[in-house]
């Protein structure tokens, strides 16, 4: 079984704000992407075929892997940074909660990436 591609909306949502100076995305610039060291199936975990059937992937989990290059990091705490700038005042127009709503988004992400960078005893950081 093939997972389905995402279905992007055909127009920009009204409560979209664009970002001054936003990084256009480059592949070629912002990705940096490497195979994992080991790949977890899920029949590793006991899963039968019939089991592993059902699903999109067999993949169950793996080893850390890249994906984003220097750049790429860069580029997306910049803009990260510039959403939680950007808390607009949401008082009476439920579109300008939609910027918050990343902002607050962006901040819990950033806190759960605290916890787990505590938890695995180990800083989540951009490799060479």
């Amino acid at each position: 079984m093939i997972a389905s591609g995402i279905s992007f909306p055909a127009r920009i949502p009204a409560c979209y704000t664009p970002l001054d100076r936003e990084p256009e995305f480059d592949p070629e610039r912002h990705l940096a992407l490497e195979l994992p060291e080991t790949v977890y199936r899920l029949r590793d975990f006991g899963y039968g075929a019939r089991e592993c059937s059902t699903h999109a992937s067999d993949v169950a989990m793996t080893t850390s892997f890249r994906v984003l290059s220097e750049q790429g990091v860069a580029a997306l705490r910049d803009v990260g940074e510039a959403f939680k700038r950007m808390r607009p005042p949401t008082e009476g127009d439920p579109d300008a909660a939609c910027g918050e709503a990343l902002a607050d988004a962006i901040s819990e992400l950033e806190e759960a990436r605290r916890e787990f960078e505590t938890l695995a005893g180990t800083v989540l950081t951009p490799t060479s």
